[in-house]
C-alpha cells in the first residue's frame, strides 16, 4: 500500500470515528458518512484522483468494522475556485459532509479551507503552497510536495550558472500562493549568494477565456 493511500485511509478512520452518520432512508440500519471530493473531472489529475478515491473508499468499507459506510460525492470544480467554493458549501449544508478532499490549485484550496474552517469540517488538499495555513485555517491538511525544497533546487541551478541576479516571473495570486513561493525562492537564493533583482506578476486569466478564446473579427 502506498504512503498516500495509507494516509487517506487513516484520515477516513479518524473522520468516521468522530463524525456523525446519515441514515439511509431505504434501510434504517444502514448508516452512511459522506466524503466530498472536489476535483476538475476533465483534468488528468482529477481523473486519477477520482479513481484513487473510489479504490480507497472501497478498501476502507471492506476492512472497516464500523457499521457506518463511506459514500463518495464528487462535484466538478471545472478548475474554477469559486465553483469549488460553491461545491464545498453545498456539500456541507446539503450533504452533511464529514470531510472534503481534493482541490488541485492553491486558489481552490484557500477558498474551500475558509468554508471548512467556518463549518469546522476538515479539508485535505493536494495543492502546494509555501505559506503555512495552520494559524489561518486550522482545519486544512495539506498533502503536497515541499515547495521550499523545490526552490532550493532552483537556487542550486542558478548557482551552477554563477548568476547573482535573476528575474522572477509569476502569476498575480490574491490568495497568497505566489508571494509565499517568491519568499521561499528569495531565501534559497540568498543561501547561494544570489538574489531576485526584479519580479514580474502576470494577471490571472479566467479559465473560460482559455477554453473559449474570443474570435477575431475580420
Amino acid at each position: 500500500m502506498s504512503t498516500a493511500k495509507f494516509f487517506i485511509l487513516f484520515f477516513f478512520i479518524i473522520i468516521l470515528s468522530n463524525g456523525e452518520s446519515v441514515t439511509d432512508g431505504d434501510n434504517k440500519d444502514s448508516k452512511q458518512a459522506v466524503i466530498g471530493d472536489i476535483i476538475h473531472i476533465n483534468s488528468l489529475m482529477g481523473k486519477e484522483e477520482k479513481i484513487a478515491m473510489e479504490i480507497a473508499i472501497k478498501d476502507f468499507n471492506s476492512i472497516s468494522r464500523n457499521s457506518q459506510k463511506l459514500v463518495l460525492n464528487v462535484p466538478d470544480s471545472a478548475g474554477d475556485p469559486f465553483q469549488a467554493a460553491s461545491s464545498a458549501n453545498e456539500l456541507i449544508e446539503e450533504q452533511n459532509t464529514l470531510a472534503i478532499i481534493g482541490m488541485e490549485t492553491w486558489q481552490e484550496a484557500a477558498l474551500v479551507a475558509h468554508i471548512g474552517n467556518r463549518a469546522q469540517v476538515p479539508v485535505l488538499s493536494f495543492s502546494a503552497s509555501y505559506i503555512s495555513p495552520l494559524g489561518r485555517w486550522p482545519y486544512l491538511v495539506r498533502m503536497a510536495n515541499n515547495e521550499l525544497q523545490q526552490m532550493k533546487c532552483v537556487a542550486a541551478i542558478v548557482s551552477s550558472y554563477r548568476q547573482r541576479k535573476i528575474i522572477a516571473i509569476c502569476k498575480d495570486d490574491t490568495f497568497g500562493g505566489s508571494s509565499g513561493i517568491l519568499t521561499a525562492l528569495a531565501d534559497a537564493l540568498q543561501e547561494v549568494g544570489s538574489e531576485i533583482e526584479y519580479q514580474l506578476a502576470l494577471p490571472l486569466f479566467h479559465l473560460s477565456l482559455i477554453q473559449n478564446p474570443p474570435l477575431e473579427k475580420n
